[in-house]
């Protein structure tokens, strides 16, 4: 639009011949990059483990060190029937991976508070929102 063409050429001009008066917009700018990454540091996981999965990884373990010279298929089908195996002879065995499952949604829930903004914005971006304003008024 015209408005835009206009933001954009007082943009340039105003970068060329007075830089230091965009020194507010630089500030605005850094401090947004402050305000994004507060939010960006450490990014939480993307969804809980299972009560079979912390059984399987228990369990892998356990049998990586029963059977060394094993392939990691063969170790996979075992840890596989041991599960299915305590899973109808002794489901009460299986409640300590129910405990960690639960716990564990519980800690992805309180990581997945609000979202934050996709990225800062930059000292353009800050000064068009005031230039467009201005010349929006100005302009019919």
């Amino acid at each position: 639009t015209d408005v835009m063409r206009a933001a954009v050429a007082r943009y340039v001009a105003d970068k060329k011949e007075n830089p230091a008066a965009l020194a507010k917009y630089l500030f605005a700018a850094v401090a947004d990059k402050e305000r994004v990454a507060a939010h960006l540091a450490p990014k939480p996981p993307k969804r809980a483990l299972s009560a079979y999965s912390f059984y399987m990884k228990e369990a892998m373990v356990e049998l990586k060190a029963d059977m060394p010279a094993s392939k990691q298929t063969d170790v996979m089908r075992a840890a596989v029937a041991r599960y299915v195996a305590d899973k109808k002879e002794n489901p009460a065995a299986l409640a300590k991976y129910l405990f960690a499952a639960v716990a564990d949604k519980e800690r992805v829930a309180a990581h997945l508070a609000p979202k934050p903004p996709k990225r800062a914005l930059s000292a353009y971006s800050f000064y068009m929102k005031e230039a467009m304003v201005e010349l929006k008024a100005d302009m019919p």
